[in-house]
Parts: structure tokens; C-alpha cells; sequence
């Protein structure tokens, strides 16, 4: 069990994150964890398949109102979210040194470039 509170650092800034779910292992509850003001939030999803194991993590934020615009007074919040799926195989269980350089490899490829041709519709 990840030990709390969670932190993580947006913006320069570290954000502290507390539990509110545990979730379970059948990828219907998420294990949840917000920050104090519900303005970020990380999930961690676990389901159980045949011959694999997959865990689903997000982290997202959900931009806070702006009441100091006297002309957008119909703001309405909105949430922006990244996330990693890991996937182990049951059977040939190697992940301890493939999963790292697969996160990596993958990381180091979506830059700001690929993430915006991504983001704008490129498959």
C-alpha cells in the first residue's frame, strides 16, 4: 500500500495528496487520492485478467473557478488528465526490468511536439 500522503511536484510546487478509496482488485473501484482543495487528483486502478495484471495511474487537475473575470462569470471548471497504463503478464513475469525502460523509452518519445500532434488528432 503507497504510503501517505502522496506528493507531487506541478508547477514547481509539491502537491501533498490523501487517500479517500482504497479500490479493489477488479478494476471497478479505483484507489483515489485529491489534494486538500479537490483541485488535483491521482487514481490507481488495478484489474485482474486471465494471464495479466493491469494497473491504470492518472493524475489529474481541475482548473479552479476564476471569479476575478467579470466577463466570464459562465466559467465552468474543467479537468485535464495524463495517465500510464503498466500491463505484467502472469506467466513470464520479466516486468522488474521491462517495465522501466518500456515507461522510459515511452516518456522520453511524447514530448511537447508528439503530445500536441497527439492532443490535436494525429494517430
Amino acid at each position: 500500500m503507497l504510503s501517505e500522503p502522496l506528493s507531487i511536484t506541478y508547477n514547481s510546487v509539491a502537491e501533498s495528496f490523501r487517500r479517500v478509496s482504497f479500490g479493489n482488485t477488479n478494476g471497478t473501484s479505483p484507489a483515489e487520492f485529491v489534494t486538500s482543495d479537490g483541485e488535483f487528483r491521482v487514481t490507481i486502478r488495478e484489474t485482474q485478467m486471465v494471464e495479466s495484471v493491469r494497473f491504470e495511474v492518472s493524475l489529474e487537475r481541475t482548473e479552479q473557478d476564476n471569479d476575478s473575470d467579470p466577463f466570464n462569470k459562465d466559467w465552468a471548471p474543467y479537468p485535464n488528465s495524463v495517465g500510464l497504463v503498466f500491463e505484467v503478464n502472469k506467466l513470464r513475469y520479466n516486468s522488474a526490468t521491462d517495465l522501466p525502460l518500456l515507461q522510459s523509452a515511452l516518456l522520453s518519445w511524447c514530448d511537447a511536439t508528439i503530445r500536441g500532434r497527439i492532443v490535436a488528432g494525429e494517430k
